[in-house]
């Protein structure tokens, strides 16, 4: 009897462990976070552990107490109380847990540049790219996060009613700067395409799918792209266009070279030589910067088994039907409705699905990443 009764209580702790507990994290911890190994973590990681395990075993008692088929209603009633705090507990320190062991994202607390581009079709398209622009401003804005747009090209189809966009964009770039810019940007890079009848054409016309794409990338910090002068070659010229009295009397235009790769920079917004200099030197560490981050990403991409998107401005991440005012993320298969995607587009419903896209994207994203490192350690 009490054989039986053991193992009914080892499989429902292993059915309540798989439910909470990523398949393989204890054992990972308990024979990987090793003391002489990495003694900051091993204390870090072992004490929520060892919680843990003791919250584990306090909902492997209740869940037992918990059943339907308890004699003592109210001692059942006590133990769904504290099945559901315990529960709770649990799912807090499992994240407290792999937070600690994941390794950061190196980029995430950068600042970011985020462009929209205007895609398939055509004046449509630049209407759609315009109000995609504006509405993750305001997100961005609402974040409090400084937005400074940077590159704004219209196309001039003219105001329509209805909709967010005045004039369309081909294309618009914002630089955004404040604590974790990048983090919370990342998962919005990608297809964004629009399914309505044409706001340009006439009242009878056939629905329409059109797109844009969305490129989020970190801004580099001074130490993230330290550029040795002597690789640099700096060319001054007269600058070229027309009016002012600067133009063509003064060589105060700039053009840097970076040797090793042969990208350049070219600077002519200023009336002296020496700003020219510096803002050609900071697009020209902009640009290098990335092409880095670009063949990163695309390593990992090539390297990872699994992953929520790519962070690829070609990937197609998310949709929005108007006839159903349905707004849906492909990577991850979730859909969410608004009274009328038009007023969506305005901020009038808020922010909350985008957030919510986020925080299960993130959610998914270090499931699979936390799957991945278990994996390679052998412990699966």
């Amino acid at each position: 009897m009490l054989r039986s009764l053991f193992r009914f209580r080892r499989a429902f702790c292993t059915s309540t462990s798989k439910s909470i507990v990523p398949d393989g994290l204890i054992k990972y911890v308990d024979t990987k976070i090793e003391l002489k190994s990495y003694p900051r973590v091993y204390h870090n990681v072992h004490y929520p552990m060892d919680l843990l395990k003791v919250v584990l075993d306090d909902i492997e008692d209740l869940q037992i107490l918990a059943k339907p088929d308890n004699p003592d209603p109210e001692l059942r009633a006590m133990a769904v109380e504290d099945l559901a705090v315990s529960e709770a507990k649990a799912k807090g320190l499992v994240d407290q847990i792999v937070g600690l062991i994941l390794p950061s994202e190196p980029y995430d607390e950068n600042d970011a540049s985020f462009e929209v581009r205007a895609g398939a079709g055509g004046k449509e398209a630049g209407l759609f790219a315009e109000e995609v622009f504006h509405f993750y401003r305001s997100y961005m804005i609402s974040l409090g996060f400084e937005v400074a747009i940077v590159d704004y090209e219209t196309l001039g189809v003219g105001r329509t009613a209805g909709i967010a966009a005045t004039t369309g964009v081909q294309r618009a770039t914002a630089h955004v700067t404040g604590l974790g810019v990048f983090r919370r940007l990342k998962h919005e890079c990608g297809v964004h395409r629009v399914q309505r009848v044409p706001v340009t054409g006439l009242a009878n016309a056939r629905m329409q799918t059109s797109t844009c794409s969305v490129a989020v990338v970190p801004l580099p910090k001074q130490k993230d792209m330290d550029i040795n002068q002597k690789e640099l070659k700096i060319d001054f010229t007269r600058a070229s266009g027309p009016g002012g009295q600067n133009v063509n009397k003064s060589e105060s235009a700039c053009r840097v070279v970076h040797v090793p790769t042969g990208v350049s920079a070219e600077c002519q917004e200023f009336r002296t030589a020496s700003k020219n200099r510096d803002k050609a030197v900071e697009k020209l560490r902009r640009v290098l910067f990335e092409r880095r981050f670009n063949q990163e990403m695309s390593e990992l991409s090539a390297n990872r088994k699994s992953q929520v998107g790519n962070m690829n401005r070609n990937e197609k991440i998310r949709t929005y039907n108007y006839t159903r005012n349905m707004i849906t993320d492909h990577r991850i298969g979730l859909s969410k409705t608004v009274p009328n995607l038009a007023q969506y587009f305005l901020g009038h419903f808020g922010f909350s699905i985008v957030e919510t896209f986020e925080e299960e994207l993130t959610k998914v994203d270090r499931e699979k990443k936390l799957a991945e490192l278990i994996e390679s350690s052998g412990d699966t």
